[in-house]
């Protein structure tokens, strides 16, 4: 039983650099895919793990042709074909065999970084970047299918379900547009600062995490305000479980968790441990939670087994 308390007595173990230059450098992204993998980027491209084991299966390396400080993978997502998405901090998206670890296509079209990357029950790709846009992408061939604009800062996090489309902005606002076209259909508001990650609870409930602080839990059905959680610190990262359960990460490092999010049922937070700050969180239907933090000058995830 999950309880107050420290990561460390948790933990099922570390995915610590084993090789040079494996996340000698900060993760940005965090993402599960088919397979029992798990996807991490950084500075120099895509590492792909066996979870839960971490056992280190492959590194894609990113070919950057411009200043390297615009090097960098900041979102990744997979289809369930296998395909491999990651954005850059120079504005590209490229393309990877699953299977072979091949980069074959670079999707280009943003004019600054991508944020975050998310794959809709069609197979179509989007892309919220920096330039304030969502991109729509075939997932078929990379076509580039529309633009979807309204946002007037940068684009930070979506999430999709089958028929709508979010989107969670550092101008405060979340947007709801139709996944199938791109039309837009409702302005979310409530956020006084920067939405930084948006999830999907399994009965289609929104979660947006915030700047200010909070974790505001939107309905699925109509949008409206169902709750806000409080947190101790601007909220870096979400991953909802399979039965529900919300687990928050906070820019100090700590890590919040909701049993039951829509009623305001905290189950507990556990500090970060020493050294370690802005988590990213994915959570597998096998109930194992994925942390990545900045620690030490490098970055660490580790592995925890919730149920």
């Amino acid at each position: 039983q999950l309880r107050e308390g420290r990561w460390e007595e948790y933990a099922a173990g570390w995915m610590e650099p084993r090789e040079p230059n494996v996340h000698a450098d900060e993760v940005w992204s965090l993402a599960l895919g088919p397979n029992d993998r798990l996807y991490s980027g950084d500075f120099g491209g895509v590492k792909i793990w066996s979870s839960p084991s971490g056992t280190l299966l492959r590194i894609l390396s990113v070919v950057y042709n411009g200043p390297e400080d615009n090097a960098g993978v900041i979102a990744i997502a997979v289809a369930n074909g296998g395909t491999i998405y990651s954005g850059d901090l120079d504005g590209k998206i490229q393309m990877w065999s699953g299977e072979s670890g091949v980069n074959f296509q670079t999707l280009i079209g943003h004019t600054s970084l991508v944020y975050a990357l998310t794959i809709g029950a069609t197979g179509n790709v989007f892309s919220g970047s920096h330039d304030k846009t969502i991109r729509m992408w075939c997932g078929r061939n990379g076509a580039h299918l529309r633009t979807l604009v309204g946002h007037t800062k940068a684009v930070r996090a979506l999430a999709v379900s089958p028929e709508k489309l979010y989107s969670g902005s550092a101008d405060m606002s979340i947007r709801v547009w139709s996944a199938t076209d791109g039309v837009h259909l409702q302005t979310l508001t409530g956020h006084t600062q920067s939405v930084n990650c948006l999830a999907l609870g399994p009965d289609g409930s929104l979660f947006s995490g915030s700047s200010d602080r909070t974790v505001r839990v939107w309905s699925g059905i109509d949008g409206s305000h169902l709750r806000t959680l409080p947190c101790d610190a601007g909220v870096a990262s979400l991953a909802v479980g399979p039965d529900g359960m919300l687990f928050v990460g906070l820019v100090g490092g700590a890590l919040r968790i909701w049993r039951k999010p829509a009623e305001g049922t905290q189950l507990c937070t556990l500090s970060a441990p020493h050294g370690c700050t802005d988590p990213h969180v994915a959570v597998s239907a096998a109930g194992t939670l994925y942390t990545a933090w900045r620690r030490f000058g490098y970055s660490a995830v580790s592995a925890m087994q919730i149920w």
